[in-house]
Protein backbone atom coordinates (compact mmCIF):
# COMPACT_ATOMS: atom_id res chain seq x y z
CA UNK A 1 0.00 0.00 0.00
CA UNK A 2 1.53 3.05 -1.11
CA UNK A 3 2.47 5.45 2.20
CA UNK A 4 -0.23 8.62 1.54
CA UNK A 5 -2.92 5.77 1.74
CA UNK A 6 -2.04 5.19 5.45
CA UNK A 7 -1.81 8.85 6.00
CA UNK A 8 -5.29 9.13 4.60
CA UNK A 9 -5.95 6.23 6.82
CA UNK A 10 -5.13 7.64 9.97
CA UNK A 11 -6.85 10.99 9.39
CA UNK A 12 -10.11 9.30 9.00
CA UNK A 13 -9.53 7.35 12.34
CA UNK A 14 -8.22 10.20 13.64
CA UNK A 15 -11.63 11.86 12.64
CA UNK A 16 -13.50 9.15 14.04
CA UNK A 17 -11.69 9.53 17.39
CA UNK A 18 -11.95 13.47 17.70
CA UNK A 19 -16.00 13.06 16.55
CA UNK A 20 -16.31 10.26 19.69
CA UNK A 21 -13.72 12.71 22.15
CA UNK A 22 -16.33 15.82 21.33
CA UNK A 23 -19.02 13.80 21.73
CA UNK A 24 -18.26 11.83 25.30
CA UNK A 25 -16.27 15.03 26.60
CA UNK A 26 -20.39 16.61 27.14
CA UNK A 27 -22.95 15.66 29.80
CA UNK A 28 -22.26 11.79 29.74
CA UNK A 29 -18.88 12.36 31.35
CA UNK A 30 -20.51 14.54 34.63
CA UNK A 31 -21.99 13.72 37.52
CA UNK A 32 -25.93 14.41 36.95
CA UNK A 33 -28.55 15.70 39.73
CA UNK A 34 -30.93 13.78 41.55
CA UNK A 35 -34.02 12.87 38.97
CA UNK A 36 -36.59 13.46 42.25
CA UNK A 37 -35.61 16.06 44.60
CA UNK A 38 -34.50 14.47 47.93
CA UNK A 39 -33.85 11.29 46.62
CA UNK A 40 -29.99 11.59 46.75
CA UNK A 41 -29.41 9.13 43.94
CA UNK A 42 -27.76 10.41 40.48
CA UNK A 43 -26.50 8.59 38.15
CA UNK A 44 -22.93 9.02 35.95
CA UNK A 45 -24.56 9.79 33.00
CA UNK A 46 -25.23 7.41 29.58
CA UNK A 47 -28.56 6.93 27.82
CA UNK A 48 -30.78 4.74 30.06
CA UNK A 49 -32.04 5.43 33.46
CA UNK A 50 -29.55 2.34 35.12
CA UNK A 51 -32.56 1.87 37.34
CA UNK A 52 -31.72 -2.15 36.75
CA UNK A 53 -28.39 -2.21 37.87
CA UNK A 54 -27.65 -1.96 41.35
CA UNK A 55 -26.57 1.22 42.87
CA UNK A 56 -22.46 1.60 42.93
CA UNK A 57 -20.68 1.39 46.34
CA UNK A 58 -18.35 4.05 47.22
CA UNK A 59 -15.29 1.77 45.99
CA UNK A 60 -16.69 1.13 42.75
CA UNK A 61 -17.87 5.18 41.96
CA UNK A 62 -14.33 5.90 43.24
CA UNK A 63 -13.06 3.50 40.41
CA UNK A 64 -15.40 4.92 37.72
CA UNK A 65 -14.41 8.53 38.73
CA UNK A 66 -10.53 7.88 38.90
CA UNK A 67 -11.20 5.94 35.34
CA UNK A 68 -13.12 9.02 33.73
CA UNK A 69 -10.10 10.83 35.10
CA UNK A 70 -7.75 8.77 33.40
CA UNK A 71 -9.77 8.93 29.88
CA UNK A 72 -9.86 12.74 30.05
CA UNK A 73 -6.23 13.38 30.67
CA UNK A 74 -5.43 10.40 27.80
CA UNK A 75 -7.82 11.39 25.45
CA UNK A 76 -6.58 14.98 25.83
CA UNK A 77 -2.76 13.51 25.34
CA UNK A 78 -4.23 11.60 22.09
CA UNK A 79 -5.88 15.16 20.75
CA UNK A 80 -2.58 16.69 21.14
CA UNK A 81 -0.29 14.30 19.44
CA UNK A 82 -3.13 14.20 16.82
CA UNK A 83 -2.56 17.92 15.91
CA UNK A 84 1.35 17.71 15.76
CA UNK A 85 0.90 14.68 13.72
CA UNK A 86 -1.81 16.72 10.89
CA UNK A 87 0.98 19.53 11.09
CA UNK A 88 3.68 17.22 10.11
CA UNK A 89 1.49 15.48 7.82
CA UNK A 90 0.42 19.16 6.46
CA UNK A 91 4.31 19.58 5.71
CA UNK A 92 4.87 16.90 4.06
CA UNK A 93 2.31 17.13 1.34
CA UNK A 94 3.57 20.52 1.09
CA UNK A 95 6.96 19.33 0.22
CA UNK A 96 5.57 16.84 -2.15
CA UNK A 97 4.10 19.69 -4.08
CA UNK A 98 7.04 21.81 -3.83
CA UNK A 99 9.18 18.32 -5.34
CA UNK A 100 6.44 17.53 -7.76
CA UNK A 101 6.98 21.28 -9.13
CA UNK A 102 10.95 21.08 -8.56
CA UNK A 103 10.82 18.18 -11.09
CA UNK A 104 8.39 19.91 -13.74
CA UNK A 105 11.04 23.12 -13.98
CA UNK A 106 14.12 20.31 -13.79
CA UNK A 107 17.05 20.65 -16.09
CA UNK A 108 17.08 16.67 -16.83
CA UNK A 109 20.69 17.34 -18.61
CA UNK A 110 22.37 18.83 -15.40
CA UNK A 111 23.19 15.93 -13.60
CA UNK A 112 24.40 17.34 -10.15
CA UNK A 113 20.66 19.02 -10.23
CA UNK A 114 19.14 15.54 -10.90
CA UNK A 115 21.24 13.92 -8.17
CA UNK A 116 20.03 17.00 -6.22
CA UNK A 117 16.53 16.25 -6.36
CA UNK A 118 16.91 13.08 -6.36
CA UNK A 119 18.44 13.11 -2.49
CA UNK A 120 15.60 15.53 -1.69
CA UNK A 121 12.62 12.97 -3.05
CA UNK A 122 14.57 10.00 -0.97
CA UNK A 123 14.65 12.39 2.20
CA UNK A 124 10.70 13.24 1.55
CA UNK A 125 9.93 9.51 0.92
CA UNK A 126 12.11 8.46 4.11
CA UNK A 127 10.10 11.40 6.06
CA UNK A 128 6.74 9.47 4.98
CA UNK A 129 7.98 6.35 5.92
CA UNK A 130 8.85 8.13 9.66
CA UNK A 131 5.18 9.63 9.69
CA UNK A 132 3.69 5.90 8.78
CA UNK A 133 5.42 4.21 11.62
CA UNK A 134 4.41 6.76 13.79
CA UNK A 135 0.92 6.58 12.63
CA UNK A 136 0.76 2.44 13.37
CA UNK A 137 1.33 3.17 17.38
CA UNK A 138 -0.80 6.09 17.30
CA UNK A 139 -4.16 4.49 15.68
CA UNK A 140 -3.45 1.29 18.25
CA UNK A 141 -3.50 3.74 21.05
CA UNK A 142 -6.87 5.53 19.65
CA UNK A 143 -8.33 1.97 19.10
CA UNK A 144 -7.01 1.26 22.78
CA UNK A 145 -8.96 4.32 24.23
CA UNK A 146 -12.11 3.68 22.17
CA UNK A 147 -12.19 0.15 24.06
CA UNK A 148 -11.72 2.03 27.53
CA UNK A 149 -14.12 4.60 26.44
CA UNK A 150 -16.54 1.85 25.98
CA UNK A 151 -15.95 -0.38 29.21
CA UNK A 152 -16.13 2.87 30.99
CA UNK A 153 -19.56 3.68 29.90
CA UNK A 154 -20.53 -0.24 30.25
CA UNK A 155 -19.61 -0.10 33.83
CA UNK A 156 -19.82 3.12 35.02
CA UNK A 157 -21.50 5.53 32.62
CA UNK A 158 -25.44 4.49 33.49
CA UNK A 159 -25.11 3.69 36.97
CA UNK A 160 -26.96 5.16 39.80
CA UNK A 161 -24.55 6.40 42.89
CA UNK A 162 -25.19 7.75 46.52
CA UNK A 163 -24.84 11.57 46.44
CA UNK A 164 -23.20 11.08 49.47
CA UNK A 165 -20.74 9.07 48.38
CA UNK A 166 -19.47 11.60 45.71
CA UNK A 167 -19.41 14.70 48.14
CA UNK A 168 -17.10 12.05 50.49
CA UNK A 169 -15.13 10.85 47.74
CA UNK A 170 -14.40 14.14 46.55
CA UNK A 171 -13.49 15.19 49.94
CA UNK A 172 -10.88 12.64 49.92
CA UNK A 173 -12.10 10.33 52.59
Amino acid sequence: MHPIRFIALRTVLCAVLTAGLAAGAGAADKAKPPAKPGSGVASLGGSGSGKDLPILTRNQLRECLAQQDKLHADETEVVAQQRDMDADKAEIAQQGQALQAELAALDRTSASGVQAYNARAVEHERRIDAYNARSRPFNARVEELKTQRAGWARECSNRRYLEDDLVIIKAGR
